[in-house]
């Protein structure tokens, strides 16, 4: 019999961004909410059970979606700026997920980082992400910051929820 490993079938089509940071979760997602342009709403909680402990950890986590409406229905724009409009205006939801836990680290090789901020979906890859690493860097509260290849993670499974 085969054993069925979830990394046969998981997902790591998104972006993630390590922030270090001394200041509570509230106050980061209030800084993202302004630099991104969005509302994060407190999530349930993540819940990882750690393979050599036995341990539960649980992990804060805030989120936002954004559904937009298709702009095609507007007849009164050129056909470019449609197309710009779309590329835009896509689904897109960013997570900020807490990496401590009393009983471990969300992702124990990442232990340097406090959170980390993940983009899904395809208007995720419209952004220019060095960039935005660049202004989450200067925000107040972030001391580093800094993009990080899912695939390239030990526990990345930890990633999938």
């Amino acid at each position: 019999m085969k054993k069925i490993v979830l990394t046969d079938f998981a997902d790591y089509n998104f972006i993630l961004i390590g922030i270090s940071s001394h200041d509570e979760d509230f106050r980061v997602c209030w800084h993202l909410n302004k630099l991104l342009t969005v509302d994060f709403n407190r999530m349930p909680d993540v819940d990882i059970l750690h393979p050599k402990t036995g341990l539960q950890s649980t992990f804060p986590m805030f989120q936002f979606i954004s559904r937009q409406e298709d702009p095609m229905g507007n007849d009164e724009l050129p056909l470019s700026e449609k197309e710009e409009l779309i590329a835009e205006e896509m689904d897109i939801t960013f997570q900020l997920i807490a990496n401590r836990h009393a009983a471990g680290n969300l992702i124990p090789e990442q232990s340097k980082m406090d959170f980390f901020l993940m983009i899904k979906g395809e208007a995720a890859y419209h952004y220019n992400i060095d960039e935005l690493v660049k202004q989450i860097r200067n925000l107040p509260c972030v001391m580093a910051a800094f993009k990080i290849e899912p695939e390239s993670l030990k526990s990345k499974d930890n990633l999938i929820f």
